[in-house]
């Protein structure tokens, strides 16, 4: 009697089982009825960076830096004024669109700052194209920045530059710089 028992009542759990396990189909028919009834998927294109190693739902160029743009921490106004300072202190062009790209590895922001003083930076400008070169070269900005006057309180996070979170703390810096020169 228990072995009859129990394989009736193994067979019941199985039973409703396949039936929990086919009410997992719901959500992928759900989607596939959403495509048939609009034409379209409810999810933006699958995008991916140049080299395919990343990928992402929706546009994905210039997506960080975009994104204080988004939360409302941009100020177009002091981007548009610093970004000109150091446009013509260095002698390049720079607009809002590629600045970011060009300030990353540190270069430019050394060049203005020898601009501004040239006995200012510690450390000779590093040429190497590599992050470890990027982190030197906005270490020794900083370092720079220092020397004239500002607080360590006053400072970008050199992560937020060369991780392309944002752009906003480096220009809240260099409106600060602007003040003190």
């Amino acid at each position: 009697y228990l072995s009859t028992h129990n394989t009736n009542h193994i067979r019941q759990h199985t039973l409703s089982y396949s039936l929990l396990a086919s009410s997992f189909s719901i959500p992928s028919q759900m989607a596939e009825g959403w495509f048939k009834f609009t034409g379209a998927s409810p999810y933006p294109p699958l995008t991916a960076n140049s080299d395919h190693s990343k990928f992402t739902y929706g546009i994905l160029q210039n997506r960080q830096f975009r994104m204080g743009w988004i939360q409302g921490k941009h100020d177009k106004e002091n981007e548009n004024m610093v970004l000109d300072w150091i446009a013509r202190t260095v002698g390049i062009s720079l607009d809002g669109d590629n600045a970011a790209e060009k300030l990353i590895d540190g270069m430019i922001l050394c060049q203005f700052m020898h601009c501004l003083n040239s006995h200012a930076l510690a450390r000779k400008i590093s040429y190497k194209s590599s992050r470890f070169g990027a982190t030197e070269n906005l270490e020794n900005f900083q370092d720079a920045l220092i020397a004239l006057g500002l607080n360590r309180s006053q400072l970008f996070p050199i992560s937020d530059l060369i991780e392309k979170k944002e752009l906003s703390s480096l220009v809240n810096t260099l409106v600060t710089l602007k003040k003190i020169v």
